[in-house]
């Protein structure tokens, strides 16, 4: 379970960063525009979706995007502001964007790549742009060997499970289920733990009706206790998320009083479960 996963669902004071500056930053407003230059530059573009009502979206402009760590991490993307109810509804719908503010990064060719879901500060902001453009570029890298070796050896189960880790890290939902269903044919035992990488990456999205009917699977199907709590924990969370407060609570209760589960994930469970008294 991804520590941000946790953090998302508090609300954060902030205060203006040190060094922060007045925005730097060119913005874009054209998408088709920024998907030509991010091919002319080889870059991601960074779409930033708002409305006119949200207050974290609002809070980003302020604090965050004025701090020069931000200006200069964004010095790698093409920059884009969308307002998500007007002249950003079709890509808002395209990448199934429904919370704000909701940071989306694509690739040249306008895929999906990686998203910040909320409000961030500016430090963890800037470190999570550079971690999404360091692993695009580690990737993109990876990628052909990894076709390369899986033509050869077809169902060599750990470059099968090294496929489902490196298409979920860029969003390529397709390839990573396809590679979760070849290595279900190969070893069925280690297909629910490829299950919860894809699904904690649509989680991290923000994706969370996606994410959903694959920790339902793993829980129904994972033989190993600790697996199955951590899918628990995670489709607790997203239940959270979208405020469904009962299902989290009987999910995350089923965790605590299971003592076959570690301690840690007890615990963690335990910690979620406090956000609903705080």
């Amino acid at each position: 379970m991804k520590k941000r996963q946790l953090l998302s669902i508090v609300a954060l004071v902030t205060v203006m960063a040190p060094g922060a500056k007045a925005s730097a930053i060119k913005w874009g407003h054209d998408y088709k525009a920024a998907l030509k230059t991010a091919r002319t530059e080889h870059k991601l573009v960074m779409v930033d979706f708002y409305t006119s009502w949200c207050t974290w979206c609002k809070r980003l402009d302020k604090v965050t995007y004025p701090a020069a760590v931000v200006q200069k991490a964004m010095l790698e993307v093409i920059p884009v502001k969308l307002n998500a109810e007007t002249n950003g509804s079709v890509q808002a719908k395209q990448f199934g964007v429904s919370a704000y503010p909701d940071v989306v990064f694509v690739s040249p060719s306008g895929k999906l790549i990686s998203a910040i879901l909320g409000y961030e500060d500016p430090a963890p902001f800037a470190h999570d742009i550079n971690n999404v453009i360091t692993t695009f570029k580690t990737t993109s890298l990876e990628i052909p060997e990894l076709k390369k070796g899986l033509a050869a050896q077809p169902k060599n189960v750990a470059l099968l499970q090294k496929a489902v880790s490196v298409y979920s890290q860029i969003s390529d939902f397709s390839a990573a289920t396809n590679a979760a269903d070849q290595l279900k044919a190969v070893d069925e035992a280690v297909y629910p733990a490829s299950l919860e990488v894809i699904a904690e990456a649509y989680q991290n999205l923000g994706r969370y009706d996606s994410a959903q009917p694959l920790f339902k699977q793993i829980i129904t199907s994972a033989a190993d206790v600790n697996l199955a709590a951590e899918a628990r924990v995670n489709l607790a969370i997203t239940y959270m998320q979208q405020g469904s407060a009962d299902p989290a609570k009987k999910l995350l209760n089923e965790v605590v009083g299971n003592s076959a589960v570690s301690k840690n994930l007890r615990s963690s469970a335990m910690n979620v479960l406090k956000q609903f008294s705080n």
